[in-house]
């Protein structure tokens, strides 16, 4: 497996875990802000983990969507609405940021946290 693959896994396994911690924190506001940032950070290390692994297969894939659906060609992700709710959840995030749907997606990172790290698990099973 490429060496860039390998390192992307190993900064993925980390901010995955490091969304956890603060996730598992009450929850105020700077708290909220902080598991918004790593999820947002984590979306980012992801779809280039998997474009990665699209590179390594010999194909190219630019952007995250394509990147997704790769890891879904692939079997990585399970769940394309899943993935599409990611997607739209961050593109929402990054391009205003409003409080009442930053509540709302903040709502849904446990479910994305978990769906990141299944895709982790089966592209470290992969690795072995």
């Amino acid at each position: 497996m490429a060496i860039k693959l390998q390192t992307l896994l190993g900064q993925l396994a980390q901010i995955t875990a490091q969304l956890r911690e603060v996730m598992d924190m009450e929850p105020t506001q700077v708290v909220m802000d902080s598991c918004i940032l790593r999820f947002e950070l984590a979306y980012e290390v992801l779809w280039k983990t998997l474009q990665a692994h699209a590179t390594w297969q010999g194909k190219f894939v630019q952007s995250p969507r394509e990147s997704f659906k790769h890891g879904y060609q692939c079997g990585f992700i399970q769940d394309w609405g899943a993935a599409e709710s990611m997607i739209s959840d961050r593109n929402l995030l990054t391009h205003s940021y409003d409080l009442e749907a930053a509540r709302r997606v903040h709502a849904r990172l446990t479910g994305y946290l978990e769906f990141i790290q299944g895709i982790l698990s089966a592209l470290q099973n992969e690795a072995i």
